[in-house]
């Protein structure tokens, strides 16, 4: 029987790929894709500034991704690095909640764990709560000395919260976050790209655990050959010989089901 190769790609920045590597996406067996609000923005953007890049995202990246074949999805949020009038900002996202294509809320989370990055988080699940959305968690990037006790925060503040983390993948997840996450009871991203994880480490991260929970994404937009990200970790899981229908949760029903894809 042939392999056919089905993708969702939970975490790309689509309004940093170039068309034509949106073209290479899409014969590599991507068919729908989550675009994340950036955690970072340059400048100092206001509320109004905020919607534009939203806007952007639903208006301009939804239909060129669809050009291309691949249906994209979008996860708005306040990134917390480069906005003024954050509650302001809270307040203008909420009216993009209603649309079809807003999936979740994201990237939302914590790099250097301040009072300010907590503060946002905790409003952040707390709208995910009240508009019944799954979220997008941003976690430190792996090898980062402050990776795991970053991550671990993230994981109390959730439960404080009372936001049941079955909704929620814990992106960026590297080795020695990994056992962490997953006894979290969240869903677990496995991000391929340059200065995370390679298509080696995931497929031996996924040759170990069951892929139960496990998704995998390219975060492409940051890092060169990103588009293969994803499809490469696909045949690296082949040559370890797991088995087809595993590679299919994680690469697709996974993110399908998290995201309630239309797809």
């Amino acid at each position: 029987m042939g392999f056919r190769l089905r993708i969702i790609d939970a975490h790309v920045h689509l309004d940093r790929v170039p068309g034509e590597d949106l073209e290479r996406m899409a014969m590599c067996g991507v068919e729908g894709c989550v675009i994340p609000t950036p955690h970072v923005v340059l400048g100092v953007l206001e509320p109004e500034d905020l919607c534009d890049i939203i806007r952007r995202l639903l208006d301009f990246e939804v239909p060129r991704g669809r050009h291309f074949g691949i249906e994209a999805f979008v996860a708005v949020s306040v990134p917390f690095y480069g906005v003024v009038k954050a509650d302001q900002c809270l307040r203008k996202i909420t009216k993009y909640l209603e649309n079809e294509r807003v999936v979740a809320i994201g990237e939302i989370g914590m790099d250097a764990g301040s009072e300010e990055e907590e503060r946002l988080f905790r409003a952040h699940l707390r709208m995910a709560k009240d508009y019944d959305k799954p979220v997008i968690i941003h976690t430190p990037v792996p090898g980062d000395p402050r990776k795991v006790e970053v991550t671990k925060k993230i994981i109390e503040i959730a439960k404080q919260e009372g936001f049941d983390l079955r909704n929620a993948v814990l992106d960026h997840t590297g080795f020695e976050s990994l056992d962490m996450c997953l006894n979290s009871g969240a869903m677990v991203g496995l991000s391929v790209c340059y200065d995370k994880l390679t298509p080696q480490d995931a497929a031996e991260i996924v040759k170990k655990y069951d892929g139960e929970r496990l998704i995998i994404n390219s975060e492409f937009g940051f890092g060169k050959g990103g588009y293969f990200s994803v499809p490469r970790v696909v045949l690296e899981m082949r040559k370890k010989n797991i088995d087809p229908k595993t590679i299919e949760r994680i690469v697709f029903t996974n993110p399908k089901t998290l995201f309630r894809l239309q797809i």
